[in-house]
């Protein structure tokens, strides 16, 4: 009331902001099993002006995350709050190679044997690189010796086996004869070979 004893009643409409939310989206998944390259960024309906990550990073993108669950406290300009929570994905299995024989080598010193390598695990295509410089999931025209194949996956995925491969072990013949004992030679002579050899035979 002012001197004379008058009133106005004013009514005032306050207000009340928006909520602030805050969100954490899973930029990119970890690209192989056990990896730490995961992105996670937090997005806001406002202005933030504070992250505080459960790894302790502080920006709205935190990199090189392996798999897990993560919690953000977000802060704006007012000092209101909101947590954000988020699961980092990764493959359910790690890449891996082995490597099989599909052909022996025949005989000592040849080389023509032939390594398949096999494939299992997360990818669509798959890059190989074998110590002979084979670049195929088969190598041929191999002989004895230690092989190895590194695999890689369309997300730089690797794994990697080794063959050892063998040869079968020299012919070696021993030649014995029986002399003709009658001048007539009708009983006949005899000639024994006997080998010893590796392999199927």
């Amino acid at each position: 009331a002012d001197a004379n004893g008058c009133s106005q009643e004013v009514s005032l409409d306050i207000a009340e902001p928006a909520e602030f939310i805050a969100t954490a989206v899973e930029e990119q998944p970890v690209s192989c099993f056990g990896g730490s390259d995961g992105i996670v960024t937090v997005e806001t309906n406002g202005s933030p002006s504070a992250f505080q990550w459960s790894t302790g990073d502080n920006t709205a993108t935190a990199t090189g995350l392996p798999a897990g669950a993560y919690t953000i406290v977000v802060t704006n300009a007012d000092g209101c709050q909101d947590e954000a929570e988020v699961i980092l994905t990764e493959p359910a299995e790690p890449v891996s190679v082995q490597i099989v024989l599909e052909k022996p080598v025949s005989c000592q010193g040849d080389t023509d044997a032939i390594l398949q390598a096999v494939a299992s695990g997360p990818g669509q295509a798959f890059d190989y690189n074998w110590s002979n410089g084979a670049a195929s999931a088969t190598a041929g025209g191999l002989g004895a010796g230690l092989y190895s194949v590194v695999l890689t996956n369309e997300k730089g995925c690797e794994a990697s086996a080794e063959f050892m491969l063998e040869e079968p072990t020299l012919i070696q013949a021993m030649l014995s004869a029986t002399d003709v004992t009658c001048v007539s030679g009708e009983n006949g002579g005899a000639i024994v070979i006997d080998t010893t050899f590796g392999g199927t035979h």
